[in-house]
């Protein structure tokens, strides 16, 4: 599932959320999420996390890489991808 971005901060009152049952079916499937600019700020919303301004703009190519932590996850999410 790739969540994309778009103009909104999930602390505005009128910003998309993915319901519930959408969370409980990536959880149960063990479904590999990435989520890009808003999509990020989403994932970490909606999982209890604090998204806050960047100190730089962040704005065309960037380099992806694991971390450790998080190997298994990004092993199924990036797999098959050189």
């Amino acid at each position: 599932i790739i969540l994309s971005g778009g103009p909104a901060s999930v602390y505005e009152e009128s910003s998309p959320h993915l319901k519930q049952g959408i969370w409980d079916l990536i959880e149960e499937k063990s479904l590999p999420v990435l989520g890009i600019c808003y999509g990020m700020q989403e994932m970490a919303f909606c999982n209890g996390g604090t998204v806050a301004p960047g100190t730089a703009r962040e704005y065309g190519k960037a380099m992806v890489r694991p971390v450790a932590a998080n190997a298994e996850a990004a092993a199924a999410l990036f797999h098959g991808i050189d």
